[in-house]
């Protein structure tokens, strides 16, 4: 179970990039100005929530290590 929820939390990294990507995407395509400075908005607020919940943490070999101890001191 712990491996699972780990591999979901680093996919939802992987998501989070991806979704910037296509975002600037259709921001240079539409050409709008309202359009890019929602966009800008939205990227800034979904940055600062991924940085303050740790960033790539679950992508480090000391994140993991955290993680699985601590989940092994939960299930104990």
């Amino acid at each position: 179970m712990k491996f699972l929820i780990q591999m979901m939390v680093m996919f939802g990294d992987v998501l989070i990039v991806l979704a910037a990507i296509v975002l600037f995407y259709f921001i240079f395509k539409m050409g709008s100005v309202l359009f890019a400075l929602l966009a800008a908005v939205l990227l800034l607020m979904t940055y600062r929530t991924w940085k303050d919940t740790g960033g790539f943490i679950a992508w480090t070999k000391k994140g993991r290590k955290s993680f699985f101890e601590n989940w092994d001191k939960l299930t104990k």
